[in-house]
């Protein structure tokens, strides 16, 4: 009795001590290590919003959610959430510089993702693994530290992948509950969540898919006008787009009516789907995906191959494990089904990609940087079944084998170091090339001395540019990520070919500071180092 009580006293110290660990790591990024940047886009949509900063209360600033023309250059994207969270952001963003000083990403939407994000998927990912508490914990700690979740919060560029995360994460546990109680409550929470997710980000709907592949006996097994409410969800999504949307911007737009389904570059994209080109890129881009995921960042032939050999050989072995004779039997599988959607969503993801840049393999999509998040919640998921699988075959007497759990134990702890550092080196890869020629902690250490006594019209800021300490530490930053590739990727070739016309301009260095305080009106000024 005494050696179960210390065993499971140890046990919780190690979950309680890599539980702070890794938060803690967590927080030193996104608060005080100068990792967090903003990006440039977001600054003309503060400018937008405080154009008026005296005239306007901040009704009238909140309004601005329906300016669909002030967030997005393409304005073809059915994201209307992001825009009303992107809104909020940028009102609350002066009054949080207040506060606590001016940060690229501590905002609301991002306190709110880094809170629900990882509890909704660690209670999804505890009800399957049950007992298993312990592995639960280092498969949510995984996508903690993962370049797909960090870089949600840490970097601030859209609130969209925010949202997508968030209400993946809900449709995952909801789902789940809903397949266990059954409470309108859950139901509520499951369809109400998916459906918010389609208006949140592109991204959104392949949680469609996911919940359907994953839930697909429950919703089954549901009332009939549950399962047909299921099925309608899309072609809800599209009657609210094609009527709702344009009705309520007539209303109150000052760009009037916006009718997204008009533009057929949306349906065009899917002619990529007929090229077999897409698929080899696609491929690479879900192994590249995997390998980011678990802190692998040497991204060649060999370590994708031997990735994508995994996944295709596993649901293979546990076919023939199981004796699976049917189809049927296989959809049970959530090992099966979960390899089948980080197909899915790679694929899918891709395919976005491929929409403004055909036959190229994203650069910040191999790292699963931002645009590619979701899929790391595929991989967590694929990951977290097959451990199961793994610890029922070593199971010896109803227990699982000390030195397996050891073994887990210390690659996970791996793993999560290993995702941090990955994390550090990517992101500042694309911090530099958004920010060049200027050095974003540099940027910031001034917006942090701005206030009314040092600065006035006649004593204006200036900032200077560091053109020659930026391109050293990026060209460095790429040889400790690729050694002798190091100018054989994305990053370089995007860099050399945007460094010319640099991203952030002189009129994003105004809008920056008034991003932070709209309220002083004074003379910005900039250097350039060169000279």
């Amino acid at each position: 009795m005494n050696s179960k009580i210390s065993l499971t006293i140890d046990l919780s110290h190690i979950k309680n001590l890599m539980l702070f660990a890794t938060i803690g790591w967590f927080m030193y990024l996104w608060i005080l290590s100068g990792n967090a940047w903003l990006h440039p886009e977001l600054l003309g949509t503060a400018a937008y919003i405080w154009a008026n900063p005296e005239g306007e209360t901040i009704f009238q600033l909140l309004r601005k959610v329906f300016d669909w023309m002030a967030f997005d250059p393409n304005v073809n994207r059915v994201r209307p959430l992001n825009d009303v969270v992107e809104v909020v952001d940028a009102v609350a963003r002066p009054y949080l510089t207040y506060l606590i000083g001016p940060h690229p990403s501590l905002t609301p939407s991002a306190i709110l993702t880094a809170i629900l994000a990882p509890t909704f998927l660690y209670h999804y990912i505890r009800r399957n693994l049950g007992k298993a508490s312990l592995a639960a914990l280092m498969l949510c700690l995984f996508f903690i530290s993962s370049t797909g979740f960090l870089s949600t919060i840490v970097c601030y560029i859209r609130p969209a992948k925010k949202l997508n995360l968030v209400f993946l994460c809900m449709s995952l546990y909801f789902g789940a509950r809903l397949a266990d109680k059954g409470t309108i409550k859950d139901f509520s929470l499951f369809y109400g969540s998916l459906l918010a997710s389609f208006f949140s980000d592109e991204l959104g709907l392949s949680n469609y898919v996911i919940c359907g592949l994953l839930f697909w006996e429950s919703i089954l097994k549901s009332t009939p006008w549950k399962r047909t409410l299921y099925l309608l969800l899309p072609l809800i999504f599209l009657a609210l787009t094609k009527w709702m949307l344009p009705f309520i911007y007539k209303l109150f737009s000052i760009h009037g009516a916006w009718d997204a389904l008009r533009d057929p570059k949306k349906f065009a994209v899917f002619g990529y789907l007929l090229e077999p080109e897409f698929y080899r890129a696609s491929l690479s881009q879900t192994a590249r995906s995997f390998l980011s995921t678990i802190g692998i960042y040497k991204h060649v032939f060999w370590t994708e191959l031997s990735v994508l050999i995994v996944l295709f050989t596993v649901p293979i072995w546990q076919i023939i494990r199981l004796r699976h004779r049917t189809l049927l039997e296989m959809l049970k599988d959530k090992l099966i089904i979960s390899t089948l959607l980080v197909f899915v969503v790679s694929i899918y993801a891709t395919l976005l990609d491929w929409y403004p840049f055909p036959h190229e393999i994203s650069y910040l999509g191999s790292f699963n940087y931002y645009y590619h998040s979701s899929v790391v919640v595929m991989i967590i998921l694929w990951l977290c079944f097959f451990w199961q699988n793994l610890s029922e075959m070593l199971m010896i007497k109803q227990k699982i084998l000390p030195a397996f759990y050891l073994f887990s134990f210390i690659m996970g702890i791996t793993i999560i170091i290993a995702n941090f550092y990955l994390f550090q080196k990517v992101n500042k890869l694309v911090q530099i090339i958004h920010s060049y020629p200027f050095s974003m902690r540099s940027l910031h250490s001034e917006l942090y001395k701005l206030n009314k006594k040092q600065f006035t019209a006649n004593n204006p800021i200036t900032f200077l540019t560091q053109r020659e300490q930026v391109l050293g530490n990026f060209h460095s930053t790429l040889r400790k990520v690729f050694g002798r590739r190091w100018q054989e990727n994305g990053f370089f070739q995007t860099f050399n070919l945007i460094a010319p016309t640099p991203i952030m301009s002189s009129a994003h260095i105004n809008h920056l500071v008034n991003a932070y305080y709209p309220f002083l009106h004074m003379k910005v000024e900039i250097e350039d180092t060169r000279n």
